[in-house]
């Protein structure tokens, strides 16, 4: 067996944790139950092709290791998870609601349940937060997003996925597509109304000559001849 350098050890392991630590967290955000979203009532763990457990997300604890000695394959293990979920975890008396979920979903969600009607696949949510810079806008893979001038300064919770979505103070302030690529601006021109040099110019209006010119100015020419002593 190949020995490890504890430094490079450290570094192996601290890499593996934040590897199921981002696991766990796409799992809590992109999770339709509230309890699992507010509780983290769920668990996440980085596993070798041989099903041993080698990293866990700070969440609930699994029983590590136990894949292995328990089933032959994957399939054994889903067909497991199927069972446990019909027999079990559907049938038992829930902790937090009190009921037996089964018949939950029977009386109050099944028939709210609606067809996805061509709707895209449901995407995980990515949260993060930014400070709202001197040009009204925040930063986000290299891209910018306007928000209301006024929060200049300010800090904010911007919700990522197909949409760029900021909140402030728990009300939304700004709604942008989601950019492609790198260096690119979407910029809301009511977002910057109230700073200076942001209303559009006054355009000049066409002059009138002959309504503005004093009517002494709009001598003939052979006026100014006599006056000069003859034509040239």
């Amino acid at each position: 067996m190949n020995r490890v350098d504890a430094a490079d050890f450290s570094v192996l392991s601290n890499s593996l944790l934040a590897i199921a630590g981002e696991m766990g967290d796409i799992l809590q955000l992109s999770a339709h139950s509230s309890v699992v979203r507010e509780t983290r009532d769920c668990a996440a763990v980085l596993s070798d092709s041989q099903g041993h457990a080698i990293a866990q997300a700070e969440m609930n604890a699994i029983h590590v290791n136990s894949v292995e000695s328990v089933f032959d394959s994957l399939a054994a293990l889903e067909a497991h998870l199927a069972w446990w979920m019909r027999e079990v975890a559907d049938a038992r008396v829930h902790g937090t609601t009190g009921d037996i979920p089964i018949e939950r979903f029977r009386a109050k969600e099944a028939t709210a349940l609606r067809p996805l009607e061509g709707r895209t696949t449901f995407q995980p949510i990515r949260e993060c937060v930014r400070r709202v810079h001197a040009d009204a806008c925040i930063e986000l893979e290299t891209n910018r997003y306007s928000v209301p001038w006024r929060l200049i300064g300010e800090t904010v919770s911007v919700l990522v996925n197909e949409q760029v979505r900021i909140v402030h103070a728990g009300q939304e302030v700004a709604v942008h597509v989601r950019l492609a690529g790198q260096r690119r601006a979407s910029i809301h021109r009511e977002h910057l109304i109230g700073i200076v040099g942001t209303e559009p110019r006054p355009q000049p209006s066409a002059i009138n000559v002959s309504a503005t010119t004093p009517p002494e100015l709009l001598r003939p020419l052979h006026e100014y001849e006599a006056i000069a002593g003859g034509a040239w």
